[in-house]
Order: C-alpha cells, then structure tokens, then sequence
C-alpha cells in the first residue's frame, strides 16, 4: 500500500484513547513510513460519524423506557449478585473502598474500572477469584451493551452515516485502498447493527453478541474482493465482512438486502444499494434521531420547512391563478349569453318591396 494521503486515510474520534489507538495500528502496519499517516477527528458535538450513538434522542428515550421493561427488571434482579462481587473485588484491588453494586443499566463503567484495575496490577497480586469474577462481569455487560445497540433498540441509525461512508469508499477506485477507523465498541455493535448483524436480528449466529464483549483491540474489516478473487461465478467485486477478536479473523455473512439470506460475500453493487435503501441520511438521520440540536439537523429542518411553504405558496399561487382564469371565462360567457338574449328579444326588420297592379275594367289598383 502507498502510506501517503492517496493510500490510507486514518480519521479516529477525537478522544486520547482512539487517536493513540489509530496510532499504533498505522505504526505496526507501515513501521517504515518516512512520515507519519494523518488522523483526521471531527469535534465532539458534531460528529456523528463515529460517536452517533450518544446524538439520538430517540434511541435514549427507547433505552429509557427498556430500562423499565420486564426483560430488564428480571435481569437486574438475577444479576445482583453478580454486581455485588464486582463491588466486593474493586474493593479488594482498592480501587474503589466504598464500592456497592450499581444499578444495571450503569453496569458497564464498574465492569471497565475492574478490567483497568486488573490489567493494571500485578498478575501476582490479583486474587485468583477476581479473574472468575471479571468473567461473570463481561458477559452481564455484554448482555446490556449487545441489547442497547442492537437492532430492536437502536435500530440502526447510529451506524448509518460509518456505513455510508464504507460503501462510498468500496466504489471509490480513485481513493485510498485502506480506510481506517478507530473508535470505541459502540461504534463497533451500531455498525454490525447498520449493516443487519445484532443479537436482536432473530439469528442464532449472532447470539455471540450477547455472550462475550467486543475486546480491547478488536477489529471489523469490510473488505473488496476483486471478480477474480470472489469465485469463478462471480461479475462483480464483492464485500465482506471479517472480525477480529484479538486471536484470529472469523468470517461474518451479511445480508445483501432486508429479504435476502446472509451470504458470505455481497456483490458491491448490492451491499450499496442496501446500504442506500436501509440508512437514513442526512434530514432523514435528523427525523430518524429526533435530533434539532446538531447544526446540520436544524438546518435540515429549516429546508424542509421552506420547501413546504414554498410549496404551498406555489399551490396557492396557481389555486389564484385558476380562480382568476375561471372569472375571465365566467365573465366572457355572461357577455356571450346576454348578446344572445338581447338578440332573441329585438324586432325583426325586413326590406318591403311594393309593386303596383293594374286590374283592368275595375279600376283597381293593387299595391
């Protein structure tokens, strides 16, 4: 690959942990690069690129009422003690001395501060009964987490606009061959939600969402494979879709469209149309979101709000303008109908011939 501006385009959310992150996965793979590859980041209030999660009022007002859902209060009630050891163990690393269970829908913070403490301590000082407790605690997260973005929750919207972005660059063939992203699991689980891959999508395959947390370091890669490469039937380049967990890459099947099957690879014309057909976009993003607040979503509306009176200016124009063509035509018939009542009305007028006869013998005369 070229590492300069053609070859890899890096662009990470602008956090410390994401743009260190991008960092170092550009200076494995280039470590003799003679200049570093830029990461471009957006501000934090305007990207809803990577960080859309946290920019939907609809998918919060949606985890809230989850939240006080039956599925949600019978998982909060076996779980207690499951939260309760992690308090008991973030104690004992002294992490937190006053450590008590968390409510579950906060379940997630005390489950990263325990990962953090363990990785950060020595191995040998890390009692052998907190690492079984970390397991407990990742898959309980993983339960919440793969739930909250997942595809009866989020629906999608999240992911939309990273999706977008994928299938433009997988048509590109003038741009870069690598686009890389680095952001936090989130973004991970609204892009496999975006793309129809999610623990709620009715597939057994993706049940392994809701088992085990997206690792530290993990990866999914949408890859272009050339005609020649995608099968000897094939017409097209295809996409696919590849996970990386830490250990080793594992083939994901998508679906090529919301009533097909999930294939191995998509034709890439498929994977963009259904990338085009099944995201909002845009004003639609904004709507599918209840966003106002972003700058871009206030302008969208404002636009449509235009277009609407616009319209409605133009219909009433032309409802004017019909009104006064009926009056004009009114008027000349009213003009046409009088000449024609006036003309039945008016006395005849003919010319009078007169001739003069002579009637012999009787003296006669008849005119």
């Amino acid at each position: 690959l070229d590492t300069g501006s053609r070859g890899v385009r890096a662009e990470s959310s602008g956090l410390a942990r994401t743009l260190g992150t991008a960092e170092a996965l550009l200076g494995r793979l280039f470590p003799n690069r003679s200049l570093p590859t830029p990461v471009y980041s957006r501000a934090e209030h305007d990207d809803t690129l990577l960080r859309a999660y946290n920019k939907c009022p609809a998918h919060a007002a949606r985890l809230t009422e989850w939240y006080g859902s039956g599925e949600f209060l019978r998982q909060e009630t076996v779980s207690l003690a499951v939260r309760g050891r992690v308090a008991d163990a973030l104690r004992a690393l002294e992490v937190d001395p006053r450590a008590e269970a968390v409510p579950l829908h906060m379940f997630w913070n005390e489950f990263d501060a325990l990962d953090v403490a363990i990785r950060a301590s020595n191995a040998s000082a890390v009692p052998s009964d907190v690492e079984g407790v970390l397991a407990e605690a990742g898959g309980l997260a993983a339960w919440v987490e793969a739930r909250k973005f997942g595809a009866s929750i989020e629906g999608g919207a999240c992911g939309s606009a990273l999706l977008r972005e994928v299938a433009a660059a997988a048509v590109d063939v003038g741009g870069p061959d690598l686009h890389v992203f680095s952001a936090h699991y989130p973004t991970m689980l609204c892009a496999l939600t975006a793309v129809g891959v999610s623990v709620s999508s009715g597939e057994s395959a993706d049940s392994w969402l809701g088992e085990a947390l997206l690792p530290t370091g993990s990866a999914l890669a949408f890859e272009v494979v050339p005609p020649e490469a995608a099968g000897a039937a094939a017409a097209s380049a295809a996409v696919r879709l590849l996970y990386w967990d830490g250990s080793e890459w594992r083939l994901i099947p998508v679906p090529c469209s919301r009533s097909e099957a999930r294939l191995a690879s998509c034709p890439l014309d498929a994977f963009v149309r259904h990338v085009e057909v099944s995201l909002p976009d845009g004003a639609a993003w904004c709507r599918a979101c209840d966003n106002d607040s972003l700058a871009r979503c206030r302008l969208a509306a404002f636009e449509a709000i235009t277009t609407q009176e616009c319209a409605a200016d133009a219909a009433a124009s032309a409802a004017v303008a019909v009104i006064c063509l009926l009056s004009i035509l009114l008027f000349g018939a009213c003009l046409v109908i009088g000449w024609l009542i006036r003309s039945a009305k008016a006395p005849r007028q003919g010319r009078a011939v007169v001739s003069r006869m002579t009637f012999p013998g009787s003296g006669l005369q008849a005119a």
